[in-house]
C-alpha cells in the first residue's frame, strides 16, 4: 500500500520516453529532483526501460507470414462456404413453410368448388345477381 501519492507520476513515463513538449518537460524533471516518489518511480521505471532496451526487434521470416495468410485464406474460404450453406437453407425452409403455411390456410371443406368460390363476381354485384 503505497502512503503517499504524487499526481505528477503519471508523466514519468512520458518524461522518459521524451514524448513531452519542452515545458513539461522541464517542470516534470525539476519535480523529480525533489520528489521522493517521483524519483522512485523514475528509476524503476528507467530501471524496466533500460532492461527491455537490451532485446533488439527482429523481422518475422517471411515463411511465417506466408503460413499466416494461408491459413486466413482457408478460414475465409470455410466462412464463404458456410456461409453459402446457411443461405440456402433458411431459402429451403422458408420455402417450406410457405407451403406449409398455403395449404393450411385453404379451406379444405370440399361443399365449396371453384364455381362456387368465384360466383361471385364484380360484373354480378352490377348486374343485381348474387
Amino acid at each position: 500500500m503505497k502512503d503517499k501519492i504524487c499526481n505528477k507520476t503519471k508523466f514519468i513515463s512520458q518524461y522518459i520516453n521524451g514524448e513531452l513538449d519542452t515545458k513539461k518537460y522541464a517542470d516534470i524533471k525539476a519535480h523529480i529532483e525533489n520528489c521522493s516518489i517521483c524519483q522512485d518511480e523514475y528509476n524503476s521505471l528507467k530501471e524496466a526501460d533500460d532492461f527491455l532496451s537490451l532485446y533488439k526487434e527482429e523481422d518475422v521470416p517471411r515463411i511465417l507470414n506466408q503460413k499466416i495468410l494461408n491459413n486466413s485464406q482457408i478460414y475465409k474460404t470455410h466462412f464463404s462456404f458456410m456461409k453459402s450453406l446457411a443461405m440456402a437453407a433458411s431459402f429451403l425452409i422458408a420455402f417450406i413453410l410457405g407451403i406449409y403455411i398455403s395449404n393450411a390456410s385453404l379451406d379444405t371443406n370440399t361443399n365449396d368448388t371453384a364455381y362456387d368460390f368465384g360466383s361471385e363476381t364484380l360484373y354480378s354485384l352490377f348486374d343485381g345477381e348474387n
